[in-house]
């Protein structure tokens, strides 16, 4: 017999109808938006790349806090453009140093402050890796923006493999999901969300190499295995959050998003799928930096 629903569960399914109708909003809202910058390069794509990459550099030093482990927000947040301007500019001497005065600085200002090597060195890795974590891949992405001449296509191949494993993902999962994909990490992925997100995230890129011409053999292997690296890079930001004993990565009074969490809960597939394809093409010869 099937249990009658409670004002639990109606409260539930209204709160889950508002998060998809904002889901949608947002994203009916923002695709125009990205479609355009990326589509102009050079500053527009950089600003826009800048403006992601500090809130949400800014999202994981906020979510490091919950485990009194937060990096250097300040100096973090500095490095993170200095290395994105690196990126855009391919200036690796550049990068190298931002990365080092990271670690330096860092350093010494926490021995300076309470003189225990353990406790700067862990506060060196914590501010580091946020620095990595997020705007390395966006680097990535500048550099595969800036390739000549189909530098474009190939970040809407990126940005298509990501957003299309997560979005049908989620519809997919909403409609027919049932069996649960990672109950410990994320409770509300399923496994038919991923089946339908992997799909969908190797087919919709594939529509652009076809019209590039470009859809090779090693192109339809990278294009089969780009979702499930989506996939692993959702639920390991997933396991930082839960790690972090927070909900979502965002910040009150700073939702760039509305009904998707902060900026990481975002980009999190795009992060890994970023460095996935930038190290195939770099295997290709198609980039160098």
């Amino acid at each position: 017999m099937t249990p009658s629903p409670t004002p639990q569960d109606a409260t539930d399914q209204q709160a889950a109808k508002i998060n998809f109708t904002q889901r949608l909003v947002t994203g009916i809202t923002l695709l125009p938006i990205v479609v355009l910058l990326t589509f102009w390069g050079g500053v527009p794509t950089f600003l826009l790349a800048a403006l992601v990459v500090l809130v949400g550099t800014l999202e994981f030093y906020h979510m490091e806090k919950q485990r009194h482990v937060q990096g250097n927000t300040l100096l973090g947040l500095a490095t993170a453009a200095v290395v994105l301007w690196a990126f855009y500019i391919q200036n690796s001497a550049l990068l190298v140093a931002a990365l080092l005065a990271c670690v330096v600085i860092t350093f010494v200002l926490e021995q300076v402050r309470q003189r225990n090597p353990r406790a700067s060195v862990l506060r060196v890795l914590t501010t580091l890796f946020g620095v990595l974590y997020i705007a390395i891949p966006f680097g990535c992405l500048l550099v595969i923006r800036a390739m000549s001449p189909d530098g474009l296509q190939w970040l809407y191949v990126v940005m298509f493999a990501t957003w299309g494993t997560d979005t049908f993902a989620y519809l997919v999962g909403r409609m027919l999901g049932k069996t649960p994909l990672a109950p410990r990490l994320s409770p509300s992925k399923t496994l038919e969300g991923a089946i339908g997100g992997i799909i969908a995230g190797a087919c919709l890129p594939a529509l652009i190499l076809i019209q590039m011409s470009a859809l090779t053999p090693s192109a339809v292997v990278v294009l089969l295995i780009a979702p499930f690296v989506a996939v692993g890079g959702d639920l390991l930001e997933s396991a930082l959050k839960r790690f972090f004993s927070v909900k979502d990565s965002g910040i009150k009074g700073l939702n760039l998003f509305p009904g998707h969490g902060g900026v990481l809960d975002r980009i999190d597939a795009l992060l890994w799928v970023s460095l996935f394809f930038y190290g195939y093409l770099a295997l290709m010869g198609k980039v160098g930096f």
